[in-house]
């Protein structure tokens, strides 16, 4: 069986976090979450993570920011961006950022699953 990946939700939402958490979780991915993009960033350095799901919009620092420090720190880390802020200039600016995907909340189980497996 192939090894899953270690996947870290940064959302400053406790429900979307914790949401994702369990959606994931029960496909077998090992999951960390972060309230926000400092705290998300801490743990970056602390774990090897494959894949962060971010939100945009947090306080103390957002998810662009966080996205350009990982981009820093590691640029094999693939980066999925969820957002209640759904435009096409912050689906731009997130692929300008170095996001994978991009993904509008409220998004349905199956949408995240599909996209995360990929």
């Amino acid at each position: 069986m192939a090894e899953k990946a270690n996947i870290l939700v940064v959302d400053d939402e406790r429900g979307i976090r914790e949401g994702c958490r369990r959606i994931l979780a029960s496909e077998g991915f090992t999951v960390d979450v972060a309230e926000n993009g400092a705290e998300g960033f801490n743990l970056v350095g602390s774990k090897p993570y494959d894949l962060i799901l971010v939100d945009l919009m947090m306080p103390v620092m957002g998810g662009l920011d966080m996205m350009d420090k990982v981009r820093e720190y590691d640029p094999e880390i693939i980066i999925i961006v969820i957002t209640g802020f759904a435009t096409i200039e912050t689906a731009v600016d997130a692929m300008k950022h170095g996001a994978y995907y991009y993904i509008a909340k409220p998004f349905q189980n199956d949408a995240l699953i599909e996209k995360v497996q990929k």
